[in-house]
């Protein structure tokens, strides 16, 4: 039985890594390839979908924020009475 030096182990510790490698490039290939190619008509259909589902949450959003600045103001507006109401007691 012949021992192997650091170098030789590492030399296969790094081909073996190689191969996984190759590997997995070969099984993305396969696997990604053929969905890009098939799927262009219904990948824009979601594509499509997509901006008018996002454009319905930006509208969403900008209604949300409108509601919550009105919220603030009248926070604002109960605070300032509130304050006048403990000024006038302390005066």
């Amino acid at each position: 039985m012949s021992q192997s030096t650091p170098i030789e182990i590492t030399i296969k510790g790094l081909q073996e890594q190689i191969k996984e490698l190759n590997e997995i490039i070969l099984g993305l290939d396969a696997s990604t390839s053929p969905i890009l190619k098939s799927d262009l008509p219904s990948s824009n259909k979601e594509i499509e979908l997509l901006k008018i589902e996002n454009l319905k949450l930006n509208f969403r959003i900008k209604h949300l924020l409108n509601s919550l600045d009105k919220k603030d103001d009248e926070i604002s507006k109960l605070k300032n009475q509130l304050a006048n109401l403990d000024g006038k007691k302390l005066g």
